[in-house]
């Protein structure tokens, strides 16, 4: 039986350690560094409720091995299936207002409730994980469309509407509580750029490394807060 410490890990494709990387992904470089076991639960094109759905799976059956838990959250406009699968784009069946994406520009408010419901993923999974007194760790990863990829800038409308949802959410309770700044929520609309491949839109050998360290940074930068009080 093994007495290295688990590492349980969970996101999309940027987490899974697939066929299309030739090199680790950010869970496999935190492992090998710091000698843990590892559970690896990434999975392509998951959403934010699956992923807090198979963390909740996951802390349930390990939270006797003092694990580390580690997230990086996925895009908010997936949409997740009973575990089953992944909804990218509105069924045949539903009516393009019951399930808004961010291409269209006078639908504020089904932005909102897309990445409130994300949020909610989000608290919901670090207010459990902690309930059972776990290391957690969790960031917005690094979603595949970028301010970048635009020849010249982002149409007027999509900032206009990447504005308007950042002030509404400031005054949302999730966003309130999950200690994350306009920055963090600004990613989670529309995306962070680290290293990314040449052959698509994952991140390269050096954005693993990258996102690798952003964990373990956050991880002990608790550390470094703590206040000592000396005799």
């Amino acid at each position: 039986m093994s007495t290295k410490r688990l590492l349980i890990t969970a996101g999309c494709s940027f987490t899974e350690q697939c066929s299309c990387y030739k090199w680790l992904t950010w869970p496999g470089i935190i492992a090998h560094d710091n000698g843990m076991d590892l559970l690896n639960l990434g999975k392509a094109g998951a959403s934010n409720s699956y992923i807090e759905n198979i963390i909740t799976d996951a802390v349930i059956e390990h939270k006797d091995k003092d694990p580390l838990v580690m997230v990086l959250w996925s895009q908010p406009r997936r949409v997740n299936i009973n575990d089953l699968g992944t909804l990218l784009r509105p069924a045949h069946c539903l009516k393009k207002s019951d399930i808004p994406w961010y291409e269209d520009p006078d639908n504020l408010e089904g932005v909102y409730k897309n990445l409130k419901a994300s949020l909610r993923s989000m608290w919901r999974t670090k207010n459990l994980v902690e309930s059972y007194k776990i290391d957690y760790v969790h960031d917005i990863g690094l979603w595949q469309i970028n301010l970048d990829d635009w020849p010249d800038k982002p149409p007027r409308h999509t900032l206009r509407l990447i504005n308007s949802v950042l002030e509404k959410i400031k005054d949302n309770w999730y966003f309130q509580n999950l200690d994350f700044t306009n920055s963090d929520i600004k990613t989670a609309i529309w995306g962070r750029y680290s290293q990314i491949s040449k052959d698509d839109d994952h991140p390269d050998a050096k954005g693993q490394e990258w996102l690798a360290d952003l964990m373990i940074n956050k991880y002990t930068k608790r550390f470094e807060e703590v206040n000592f009080i000396y005799d």
